[in-house]
């Protein structure tokens, strides 16, 4: 059997995620938006009073949105999704088929203090449903995705692969499972 090589480590978790197909008018605006949303340097302001006014830019975010968007448009049920996350990108459950090729909006919430809504656009990827599954996926490669995110992502699927690593380690039995 061939290895597989991956530029970044892949983690199963359960996030808060949302996603939708672009239309291709909108590409260079949300690619826009997202670039422009680029972490300010924060270290010389109080770390609770970042952190609070990184909460207040994410609720906001969300606020505009849903205003934004109905919510047939997102191809995720929303809320929390069970998901295969990497610095690379996703791989989730949809509500149908998206087709390769197609660009998407991505939202999902990393865990942690503090929370972080990361934003990007990902390239749906051919896909062909998990063994033993019905339901729909898409997996796709991020496009369009600021450094802070992506160091985010990554800094989130280290601390998921420690933790499952610690939880291994102090249970013996769980690792046979």
């Amino acid at each position: 059997m061939e290895s597989e090589r991956r530029e970044y480590f892949r983690v199963s978790t359960v996030l808060p995620l949302r996603a939708r197909i672009l239309d291709p008018t909108e590409k260079d605006q949300i690619e826009g938006e997202i670039q422009l949303r680029r972490t300010p340097d924060l270290s010389s302001i109080d770390p609770a009073l970042a952190s609070r006014l990184d909460a207040i830019e994410d609720r906001l975010d969300r606020i505009l949105e849903a205003i934004d968007r109905s919510p047939e448009a997102w191809v995720t049920p929303g809320g929390m999704t069970p998901i295969q996350l990497s610095g690379g990108g996703i791989r989730f459950p949809v509500r149908d088929a998206v087709p390769a090729g197609a660009l998407l909006l991505i939202e999902l919430v990393l865990g942690g203090v503090p929370r972080r809504q990361v934003r990007a656009t990902a390239r749906a990827l051919a896909e062909k449903p998990p063994r033993g599954e019905d339901e729909p996926h898409a997996a796709v490669q991020f496009e369009t995705i600021t450094p802070e995110d992506r160091d985010a992502v990554v800094a989130y699927t280290l601390e998921v692969q420690r933790r499952e690593t610690l939880r291994r380690k102090s249970d013996p039995q769980a690792g046979a499972a």
